[in-house]
């Protein structure tokens, strides 16, 4: 670099994008930082600060940039809708809306501002804006694909599907390597029960931002062939409740060859430990350091599109998990109760994109625990249980969840249960599975493997499902539950006001 180069404000700025478009992030901010050395009040400078700090993950220095570019420049759109989009990243809705409407009105023409605006919207459940802001977005750039499909989730949202379907193929026509549109196309394909086509669009999945899983490329990925005197590596991916559901699958992998090996979260390798259809269980975290011999390679959530499943003929023979009877005995002790048993989970994977909708507040339960002859037990871990700091004094709540050291804790305290009621979470899927008699509190926008409209699962016979009627109405879902759990009571009760086990009573999962 020359001297008149180190110098000039301008050039190390012009620099510093170049690095930035280069994908050398490090460089990039050097040189922009140099730029705001010698000269602090240029707002463009701040701006590409921003941007560069937010795309290396550094959100909050991204958000100090932005403001002093505003500070600078009072009518600077861009560093609004920039501002906007780091708030948006940290869940701040309805404070990035207010960055994204200041830039629209600053330039009408800015056709990116109205698609954040979109999702931002979105997101806070205002659906209708959202809709409307997508097509302002779409009216100034005919061939916008994000907008395209912002607006059709949108409209997915509304439960206007086959609108919504039209706009992720504008999506995909416009950016035909846009995998987040194929991958959303695809669950609502299958929560239409169109499943062939669903699989097809899910196997995107992998292909997104949000895959988390490191996928391997050293063998040949498994179609579905047989494997006689060969090893199959399957590997686990997205969340503990996925997991739950699809290892379902393994027998059927195992029938069709040899050896079987599961990459799994370290949480759920106890559980899994005497799972029919595998061979050997690695920690996830450990498949690149331990020496794994294997053939063939395949995703866990490929195995429904291979083995062409449909409506009709998903796996859902009940009972494939089971909790060690040595814990169970544990947790009979610590649950002992002449009531009504219920395990309840209330709160998700924060970092679960649909979390926000899916998650509800711990006080909703409170309208259970005053129901009569009614204990309520607390199955929840992560950052949800500090809720329970906050639960009324006056009603009982009995703190399991804290003492789980994995999931065959869970498992166990489920076994111990009457009932499990359960936001949609990994506690749900796993009651499911082991054929405990579940009710499921699901949001307006619910995840594709619930369907529409259904009040059963195909993928779990004894679960109950309560549906929102309208986004974000979790008081409307509370006030059915206590109904149907009044009733249930009811006709569990025996003339001396004990509840009489829901084990020795086969008929009781089937009146659910």
């Amino acid at each position: 670099m020359t001297e008149r180069h180190s110098n000039n404000a301008d050039l190390l700025h012009h620099s510093g994008v170049s690095a930035y478009q280069n994908g050398d992030l490090k460089t990039a901010l050097e040189f922009v930082l140099k730029a705001i050395k010698i000269n602090s009040n240029v707002p463009k400078y701040y701006n590409t600060f921003g941007v560069i700090l937010a795309q290396a993950g550094r959100e909050q220095a991204a958000i100090k940039a932005y403001q002093k570019a505003i500070a600078l420049n009072n009518d600077y759109g861009e560093a609004y809708s920039n501002l906007g989009n780091c708030l948006q990243k940290q869940n701040k809705y309805a404070e990035s809306i207010e960055y994204y409407a200041k830039a629209t009105k600053l330039n009408p023409d800015y056709v990116e501002s109205y698609n954040n605006l979109a999702a931002a919207l979105y997101k806070l459940g205002n659906f209708k804006a959202a809709i409307e802001n997508c097509r302002k977005a779409i009216k100034l750039k005919d061939n916008y694909a994000e907008a395209y499909n912002t607006l059709a989730a949108a409209l997915q949202a509304e439960q206007r599907f086959d609108e919504a379907i039209e706009c992720y193929d504008k999506t995909v026509e416009y950016a035909p390597d846009y995998a987040e549109a194929y991958y959303s196309r695809g669950m609502l394909y299958l929560c239409n029960g169109e499943f062939a086509k669903g699989w097809d669009d899910y196997q995107w999945r992998l292909k997104t931002e949000k895959t988390k899983v490191i996928l391997r490329y050293d063998k040949p990925w498994w179609q579905g062939e047989n494997f006689q005197g060969k090893t199959l590596l399957v590997q686990s991916e997205q969340g503990f409740g996925d997991s739950i559901q699809f290892v379902r699958y393994l027998p059927m992998a195992k029938e069709r060859g040899g050896t079987v090996i599961l990459a799994e979260k370290s949480e759920l390798i106890g559980l899994f430990q005497n799972l029919e259809g595998i061979d050997d269980l690695v920690d996830l975290r450990e498949l690149t350091d331990v020496d794994v011999k294997y053939d063939l390679y395949i995703p866990l959530l490929n195995l429904p599109a291979i083995f062409d499943t449909k409506i009709d003929n998903i796996p859902a023979r009940i009972l494939y998990l089971s909790a060690k009877a040595s814990k169970i005995a544990y947790w009979h002790d610590k649950i002992k109760t002449d009531a009504f048993k219920i395990g309840i989970a209330w709160s998700g994977n924060p970092e679960h994109a649909n979390d926000h909708n899916r998650s509800c507040a711990l006080k909703y339960f409170t309208r259970l625990a005053k129901i009569k002859n009614v204990k309520l037990f607390s199955l929840q871990k992560g950052s949800g249980i500090k809720q329970i700091n906050n639960w009324p004094e006056d009603l009982e709540l009995i703190n399991l969840g804290q003492k789980f050291e994995d999931f065959t804790d869970t498992a166990a305290a489920i076994e111990n249960m009457d009932l499990t009621i359960s936001v949609d979470t990994s506690v749900a899927h796993l009651a499911g599975a082991m054929g405990k008699a579940t009710w499921l509190l699901i949001p307006y926008e619910s995840d594709w493997r619930w369907m529409l409209e259904r009040e059963d699962s195909p993928w779990y016979p004894t679960i109950k499902l309560f549906r929102q009627k309208r986004h974000g109405n979790w008081d409307g879902v509370f006030q059915c539950v206590s109904e149907q759990l009044k009733i249930l009571i009811e006709k569990q009760m025996v003339t001396n006001n004990k509840y009489s086990g829901a084990e020795n009573d086969s008929s009781y999962n089937s009146r659910l």
